[in-house]
Order: structure tokens, then sequence, then C-alpha cells
């Protein structure tokens, strides 16, 4: 024990001349670093330094103006809510579904089928705005091709005696027993320009069978506003940027009433919002 005691006491002369050493080779360091900097070399580190300061602040500006550029291109397009009323009678039918289509014959007569012909553009539009400071170019608007199946599985869900009520073919086709009601699928729609600041506003067509299947899901007093359909809207702004928005459309149920007699009337709107994409 004495032994190891003595040896530890050996190396503390030894330590302390090592650190002597450094701090000694540590001031030489510092001495030699002071003695070479001279006032014209600090002044020239001080303008080097301030030079990249500036460069930092300019790169900034620059970067800020031209965010601040793109934004007075920036166009917005926007779709506003519409509001849809309806009506139907005892037997369940909207008047404008009894419509018949009157065909001639080769003698010059005449005769009516029990069909409805709709196109697009029949019934319900929402009006579209850009309400962004930029105009907007080459607009389009598509409707998300799983729409149609949504509607009907919906129906369906809601009032199982229509399971065999809508076709989708080369065209939507419903059957109302002693009655057919055709009508076009949707197409895509498109726009060549949109002024901004909502200083004008073009209509959009909804899909005539988007709106007999919405007005045959309210209709069954069974809807709990749960329901969204999906629209897509592509644009430019005038500096050639494109723009994709996708529109979640929510069927909102606003009014109901039915009558002892099975007739009624109902009010809906269709609500927009925008997603992120």
């Amino acid at each position: 024990m004495k032994h190891r005691l003595r040896t530890q006491k050996s190396f503390k002369p030894i330590r302390k001349e090592l650190l002597n050493a450094e701090n000694g080779i540590s001031k030489e360091i510092q001495g030699k670093w002071h003695q070479a900097l001279s006032p014209s070399d600090t002044i020239n580190i001080v303008l080097a330094f301030l030079a990249f300061l500036s460069f930092v602040v300019s790169v900034v500006n620059i970067c800020e103006m031209r965010a601040e550029r793109s934004l007075a291109y920036r166009p917005s397009v926007l779709v506003n809510p519409t509001t849809y009323e309806f009506s139907w009678n005892s037997e369940g039918f909207e008047d404008w579904v009894r419509s018949s289509e009157s065909m001639d014959t080769p003698d010059g007569g005449s005769f009516t089928i029990p069909v409805s012909v709709f196109t697009n553009g029949s019934f319900s539009k929402f009006a579209i705005a850009n309400i962004g400071v930029g105009t907007a170019k080459n607009l389009s608007f598509s409707w998300h091709e799983s729409n149609t199946d949504k509607l009907i599985k919906h129906l369906i869900s809601l009032d199982k005696t229509k399971e065999d009520f809508c076709l989708v073919n080369q065209s939507i086709v419903f059957d109302y027993g002693d009655h057919i009601v055709a009508m076009d699928k949707d197409i895509p729609t498109a726009f060549m320009y949109l002024l901004p600041n909502a200083s004008e506003q073009q209509p959009l067509d909804i899909p005539p069978h988007y709106t007999l299947l919405m007005n045959e899901i309210v209709k069954t007093g069974k809807y709990q506003n749960d329901l969204i359909i999906f629209l897509y809207i592509e644009y430019d702004d005038i500096q050639g940027k494109h723009y994709k928005d996708a529109i979640a459309i929510r069927l909102k149920k606003t009014f109901y009433i039915q009558e002892t007699d099975g007739s009624g009337s109902a009010k809906y709107q269709l609500v927009p919002q925008i997603l992120n994409i």
C-alpha cells in the first residue's frame, strides 16, 4: 500500500511539467495569432463579413419579391354553394320526371312513348368565380368517376326497393315502372378564362343524373347529411403555372316534409370545400 502511494506521488511533478508545457504552447500560439492580425487585416475581415451579410439580405429580398410577384398572378377558383328545392306527388314522382317524348310515324301521324330524355345542363348549376388577383386560364372541371356509383349505393342503402332503379351504360337510365328516364353521363367542362376579383361568374352544370339521384336520396326521409362527391378543377395563371384543386361537395338536407298521402317537398344544399392535394 505504501509503495503504491509513493508511485502515485512520483508522477505529480511529471504531470505538472506537462500542464505547464501545454499552457506555454497555447500562449505562444495565441501570441503569434495576435501578432499576425494587423489592423488592416481586422478591417478586411469585418468588411468581408458585412459583404456576406449584404449578400444574404439581397438573396432574401429577391426571394420575397419573386413570391410577391407569384401571388400577384395567383388565381383562386371558388365553387359557390347552391340550393335545390323540389316536390313530389302522392305517387312519389316529380312533375318533370313524368314528361313524355312524341315520335312521328311514317304515315304522318305521331305517338307518345313514356320516356324522358335529359341532357347535361338541364337542372342544377354551380356558380364558379375566381376570387384571386390573377386571371385563370384553360380551366377544366371533371367529376370523380366514382360519384355515380357512390350515389346509387347510398340510395340503395336507404331504400332496398331501388336496387334495379338505375342502369349505367352508354347513358344513365332510370326505371320508374311505367316510365323511363334517360340522361347523359357526366362530361368534363372547360372555360377559356375566368377574370379575377370575382368580377364575373360562370355556370357549371351539375350532371342531371346526380340531381335525380340526390332527390331520391333525400326523398327517402332517412338521409343523415353524410354523402360527399368530388369535383376536380385544373387551371393555369398568366405565367403558365398549373394548379389543381380537389373539391369535396357535401349534400346537406335543410328541409323535408311528407304529407299523409305520400306527397311532400324538400330542400338541400350542395356545399363545396377545397381540399389540399
